[in-house]
Order: structure tokens, then C-alpha cells, then sequence
């Protein structure tokens, strides 16, 4: 048994995340970790800056290592129900199992702590006894689903419509519509973390997410969106000894990592991650996009050495940003019993 700290954050407004690819029609139900990152940095510079200036380096390098803590992404959560991204490895079925059934299983994003565990580890699962949520999104067991109170649902998704405007008349454009996530009661976003034996580091963490819950999170925080109040908790997870790890979080490997055979047997996904510099030092920049495995993919080699970089996607440009500007792409990894085929 492992024991994982982490924050649980329960919304107090609605959440709107950038889905990649998308415009403001669509949002994530997750934060990614390098957006989670990218806030939490931000928000620090207000607070303690001396902190961000002895982190990040003057030059213009990837950064490899970030020693101060690690995190995984935010995914979401219900009363005591944690759920995780679907890893990437085989499941044993039944044979004869229903077709729609079986879809409904590809179909699935997250899974509850109980059928993660199983699967990393190895284990079989008792199909008859799931249950599929929010157009079969989530999935979780018949004794989970008891917390829920025969309620179907972690949040809703709401599109308002909107107006652009011209910014010299100010006469009516087109109609978009934003969406944004309302979280049932008992609901939100979780993440765990790491802090590598310092304690003002801790310390401060703690107090840079209790600002970033009162300053928001994702979009519209100009208008009140995205405003969350944090609670710490400890997970006690099963984990299995094994060659194997699965990530919690976007990741970014080395070269080197690429060259030692880090693909060999590698079951995985792909997003392209870009977007506009976050900090209010250069809000009309862009920064270069980046290829990354998503949560959930699969990979050889020990879940207790570190994995990913942190690459530049903007350096210093005298006048413009005086700061570099990283992409986090550390893993956040666990280990994973082997499988034999991808689902």
C-alpha cells in the first residue's frame, strides 16, 4: 500500500478549460498538468517571487529537472470516489460479453480508484457489476455508485451564448457560445503531488493554492469563473511491483529517454499542446507548441526514476517578456502491471 498526498478542489463558480482544438464551445472536464502548473507558477510569482527566480534559469535551455515538487493533473472526483484516466493496457473479457457493453468500455475516460487498482495490478474485473455515468464517460463499481446517493452525475456542461463585437463600433458580429462545467454538490477536481523533503516549499504551496482558488482557474476569471476552495487529503492506493508505469499527468521525455528504447512496447496517445503565455508579463505572445503523451499512456522502465522535461516554448525577448517561458512535462508515474493488448 502507497499513500499519495494531493489537494481536492470543489468549485464555487463554473469552470471553463480550453479543450485542444476546439474554440469556446467546448471545454475539458480535467486540468491538464501543465495548464495546473502554469497557474500554480503564476500565481507564486505574486506571492513569492524570490521563489520563481531561483527556480527557472537566465538562459534559453530545456529544463530537465524541477526539484521543488511534482504534480499530477487534476482529474475529477465525487464524495469519496476518486477517479483516474484510463491506462492504456489490456483487460481480460468475458467471452460472449455484450457489443455494447464492450463500446461502452473503449468508450470510457475515467475509471474509479477500485478499477483502477485492479487493472494496475493486474486483476480481473467483474463486468456485470459497473456502471457507466455521463454518456458512459465514467466508469465505476456497483459498491462506489452507493456514495453517489442514486445520483447520475459529477457536473453538467452549460453553453451560453455570446456576442462579439466590434471594436470600433461595437456593433453585433457573430453568435458563439462559451461552455462551462457546473460541479454537483460534493464534486470537483483533484490532483496528487510530491514535495521533495521541503518544508517551505509546502508551506508555500499550500498558500499559493489558496490564492489561485481566489483568484480562479481557466477562463473568464475576470468574471468571477473558476473560483475553488482547497482541501488536502491522503490516498492509500494499492500499487504493484513491476517494470511498468503508467502516467498521471501530460509528459514530455528527453531525447535521451527516446534513445534508451523508451517506446519499445509503449502503449500511448498523443496531444499537441500551445496556446498564449499565461503570465501578465507577456499576455499577446504565443508560445511554440509541443507534442506530449497524455495521461494514461504505458511505458517500460522503473515508476521511481524520473521521466520528462520541462522544454522552452519562449525565451526572453528583450521588450516584450523578460522571462523564459517552459512547458511542464514531468510524469507523474505509477507502476503498472503489464498487459498484452490496448483496449
Amino acid at each position: 500500500m502507497s499513500k499519495y498526498k494531493g489537494f481536492r478542489l470543489k468549485f464555487s463558480a463554473p469552470l471553463h478549460v480550453n479543450a485542444e482544438g476546439f474554440g469556446y464551445e467546448r471545454t475539458e472536464e480535467m486540468i491538464h498538468s501543465d495548464s495546473l502548473f502554469g497557474s500554480l507558477i503564476n500565481a507564486w510569482r505574486w506571492l513569492y517571487p524570490e521563489d520563481v527566480s531561483a527556480w527557472f534559469p537566465k538562459g534559453g535551455d530545456d529544463l530537465l529537472y524541477f526539484e521543488p515538487f511534482k504534480i499530477s493533473s487534476a482529474f475529477p472526483f465525487k464524495g469519496s470516489v476518486f477517479f483516474f484516466p484510463k491506462p492504456l493496457v489490456s483487460l481480460v473479457k468475458p467471452e460472449g460479453l455484450d457489443p455494447e457493453l464492450d463500446k461502452q468500455i473503449k468508450k470510457a475516460k475515467f475509471i474509479s480508484q477500485a478499477i483502477f487498482e485492479r487493472i494496475i495490478n493486474g486483476e480481473t474485473i467483474d463486468f456485470s457489476s459497473l456502471y457507466m455515468l455521463q454518456d458512459s464517460k465514467f466508469w465505476l463499481t456497483a459498491e462506489e455508485m452507493k456514495s453517489f446517493h442514486n445520483e447520475s452525475s459529477l457536473y453538467c456542461m452549460i453553453e451560453n451564448p455570446r456576442v462579439s463585437l466590434d471594436r470600433l463600433t461595437n456593433a453585433s458580429l457573430d453568435v458563439f457560445y462559451f461552455a462551462e462545467i457546473h460541479f454537483a454538490e460534493d464534486s470537483g477536481l483533484y490532483f496528487f503531488i510530491q514535495f521533495n523533503d521541503n518544508k517551505k516549499v509546502e508551506k508555500h504551496f499550500s498558500a499559493v493554492l489558496r490564492f489561485l482558488g481566489d483568484e480562479g482557474i481557466g477562463g473568464d476569471r475576470r468574471l468571477g469563473k473558476g473560483l475553488f476552495q482547497t482541501e488536502p487529503f491522503e490516498l492509500d492506493l494499492q500499487v504493484p511491483e513491476s517494470e511498468q508505469w503508467t502516467t498521471l499527468s501530460l509528459y514530455c521525455p528527453t531525447s535521451s529517454e527516446i534513445q534508451n528504447g523508451l517506446l519499445n512496447d509503449a502503449t500511448y496517445d498523443v496531444i499537441t499542446r500551445s496556446g498564449w503565455v499565461g503570465s501578465p508579463d507577456g499576455l499577446n505572445l504565443r508560445r511554440k507548441s509541443i507534442r506530449m503523451f497524455l495521461e494514461g499512456s504505458v511505458f517500460s522502465g522503473s515508476a521511481s526514476d524520473h521521466y520528462g522535461s520541462m522544454p522552452l516554448v519562449l525565451p526572453v525577448q528583450g521588450g516584450l517578456i523578460e522571462h523564459n517561458v517552459y512547458r511542464y512535462g514531468i510524469a507523474f508515474s505509477m507502476p503498472i502491471a503489464p498487459g498484452k493488448e490496448v483496449i
